[in-house]
């Protein structure tokens, strides 16, 4: 049964490596919203 060890661990690699993408891309998201939230404040500032 060393093919199925062998998918478990591939699965388990899957896995991990799509949790590790979706938490850095969100972290990323979070941020960009951030800036351009900035931006924004910083764009309102100056019309006055």
């Amino acid at each position: 049964f060393t093919w199925a060890r062998r998918a478990n661990i591939f699965m388990k690699h899957v896995v991990l490596t799509a949790w590790y993408r979706y938490r850095a891309w969100r972290q990323q998201r979070k941020e960009r919203k951030a800036a351009r939230k900035a931006e924004r404040k910083a764009a309102t500032a100056n019309q006055r």
